[in-house]
Parts: structure tokens; sequence; C-alpha cells
């Protein structure tokens, strides 16, 4: 630096600046001239620096739209209702030294993501510009509304609304069900005792009581094309395609039904 100072001040002490037509007078030594040079070098280092901004800022908008429009196309084809996401990149430290794309780049996945939140991983181009193509990963977190336990279950419980609430749950990588409807779960039993606030997987319940012990019941047969029905009462609960024993109200026979639909039984010959 110090011998870059003495060349500056020799060529500012014997010469007019007639390169520099700031100034019309003999420059009286070097200090004005060391000045620009020092502003000069601010402005190319901080072009140098609103480049490497440009190209980071380029691929994190350019990975964001392309996860973006995926999940979404993965929401409509799942049914997700008010999935919320985030996404995080992992952008190498080269591009301090990278040129900007004078278009948008171009990103190419290496490999179909296993689920939708699972990491991607991006090659980068920009045709025709020295540096490029660029490496780098990008992690999305999803968040979906699920339906978890407004208090605590009981096991054996059967569920009813007031129990139940819509929280936002991070999806995991591994495949995992969530009901994301109340409406879906309403008349399920619970297997197990469920905590509150836990979401509520397949595993954990049993499906929807058609049928109550107690409860009167249509009786339906069907034989050689005809049909009949009949009133009965269920002598026990009964879920979908159970065989339940149902007392006929007009004979008071008892018989072995098979639940068809909620308050209807098939009888079994």
């Amino acid at each position: 630096m110090s011998l870059i100072y003495k060349a500056l001040c020799a060529i500012s002490g014997g010469a007019r600046n007639a390169a520099l037509p700031l100034w019309a007078h003999p420059a009286g030594g070097c200090g004005k001239v060391l000045s620009a040079c020092f502003l000069l070098a601010l402005a190319a280092l901080g072009h140098a620096q609103e480049q490497a901004q440009d190209a980071r800022a380029q691929l994190d908008a350019a990975a964001q739209r392309m996860i973006a429009a995926e999940l979404k196309g993965t929401a409509q084809k799942e049914g997700w209702k008010g999935m919320t996401f985030r996404v995080e990149n992992n952008l190498p430290n080269s591009l301090g030294k990278l040129p900007a794309c004078p278009s948008d780049p171009q990103l190419r996945s290496s490999e179909a993501p296993a689920t939708p939140s699972a990491r991607r991983r991006f090659e980068a181009n920009c045709p025709g510009q020295p540096g490029w193509p660029v490496y780098f990963t990008s992690q999305p977190t999803l968040y979906l509304p699920a339906v978890v336990a407004g208090g605590e279950i009981e096991r054996g419980q059967t569920l009813e609304a007031g129990q139940l609430k819509l929280a936002p749950q991070q999806i995991g990588k591994s495949a995992r069900t969530y009901f994301t409807r109340v409406e879906d779960v309403v008349g399920m039993t619970a297997r197990r005792r469920i905590r509150a606030d836990q979401p509520l997987t397949p595993a954990l319940l049993d499906g929807a009581l058609l049928v109550r012990r107690g409860q009167q019941v249509k009786i339906v047969a069907s034989q050689d094309g005809i049909q009949a029905s009949a009133a009965g009462e269920a002598l026990a609960n009964g879920k979908q395609d159970e065989v339940i024993r149902v007392k006929n109200l007009r004979s008071q026979k008892v018989i072995e039904a098979k639940v068809m639909e909620s308050g209807v039984v098939s009888s079994l010959f």
C-alpha cells in the first residue's frame, strides 16, 4: 500500500489533474488522488457484494418458487386444507465470487423426493455464465391442521365433536396419516387412552359404531330375489360388517345379523 501511495504522490506532484477534471488547479499533494482511488475501490467492492447478494437471492427465490408449486400440487392431490410450509436453502459459500445470472437460474432436482418433507438437491444453471452450475440443498418443513384430542379420551370411548379440535402439526419425513376434518373422526372409538392435544391417527381409533346396544334397528332380509324388512332391537354394539345379535320385535326371536350401515342390519340365514 505504501508503494502505491508513493507512486500516486509522484504522479500528482508532476502533473495537473487532466485525467480527473474534478480539480482545475495543480495538486498540492497526493491526498485527493488517493481519496478518489479509495472511493473507486469501495464502489467496486460494493458492486461485487451486490452481485453476490443478487446471485444468492436469485437461487433462494427460484428454489422457493419450485418447491411451493410442487407442494401446492401435493396438497391438492391429498386434499390437504390449510397447509403451510417454510423452506431453508443451504447455499454454498462460493456464491461470494459468483456473478448474478442475467436471467432466472434454471433449477433441476437430482431426484424425486420420497416424501413432501424430504430434502431436495438442486443443480442451478445459468447458460453462458462463468461459475455455474451451482449445487445446493433445500429443506422444506410442512405444517397441516390436524384433528387432535381436546382433552383426555378414555379407551373404548366414542368420540364426539366437542372432544376434538384442529391444531397445526408438522408433517414428518415418514409416512403418517392424520385426520384433517373433525367430522371424519366423530363416532369412532378409542382403541387406547388418548392424551390431551395428541394427534389422532387410524392406529388410535376403531371404526364408528353404526349400531348401539338397545337401539331400534331395521332388519332386512333377501332371498331368491324377495326382500323383506322388520323392526328389531340391537342386543350389542356393532361396527361396519360386524355380526351382532338382534331381537325381532314382532316375533321376539333373537337372530344374528350383519351391520350394513347406521341403524340397518341384514339377517343371516
